[in-house]
């Protein structure tokens, strides 16, 4: 009797373990995008370039620029450096006001604990900010395809003056 109470715990629990925990979103509600990642190109004659990312690979990137709707193909040879965006940051800067008040509870000691809780309050905005953006120095051309449009190059049956 031990021996099988024993067994059905343990399938049950091999059971429980083989299921997928709920709080990932179901497959049906993740979001898809497809379009590309934000990217602002600096060329190493100072031209700027933003726009939709359209593709990368280790001798160029192209870009659909904002202003003119056009695409560019910039060589990886021209560029000074980037600043790729995947996703929207969130605003954190409202948290700097109510961590300046928290500290008040403090008495006296908030000449001492309201820097401190500056600094923290401060230090999370910025760094909410900068969420979601790759620099230069953080990733190599090549590994910009990940976040294009077009990640394993274009199809044979896309012109560059088709994509809007």
């Amino acid at each position: 009797m031990k021996t099988s109470a024993f067994q059905l715990a343990f399938i049950l629990c091999f059971l429980q373990a083989c299921s997928y925990p709920r709080y990932l979103p179901k497959l049906k509600d993740i979001d898809v995008n497809e379009y590309g990642a934000a990217i602002r190109v600096v060329r190493k004659d100072r031209e700027s370039v933003s726009g939709e990312l359209i593709h990368a690979d280790h001798a160029k990137i192209i870009v659909l620029t904002d202003k003119e709707r056009k695409c560019k193909s910039i060589p990886i040879r021209d560029i000074k450096n980037y600043t790729l965006r995947y996703a929207k940051s969130r605003n954190y800067y409202w948290t700097t006001a109510l961590l300046l008040a928290l500290p008040a509870i403090n008495g006296i000691y908030v000449l001492f604990t309201g820097p401190i809780h500056l600094v923290g309050a401060l230090s999370v905005a910025m760094g909410s900010e900068r969420a979601f953006t790759y620099h230069s120095t953080d990733m190599r051309a090549g590994e910009l395809r990940l976040f294009a449009r077009y990640p394993q190059g274009l199809p044979p049956n896309v012109e560059l003056n088709q994509i809007k």
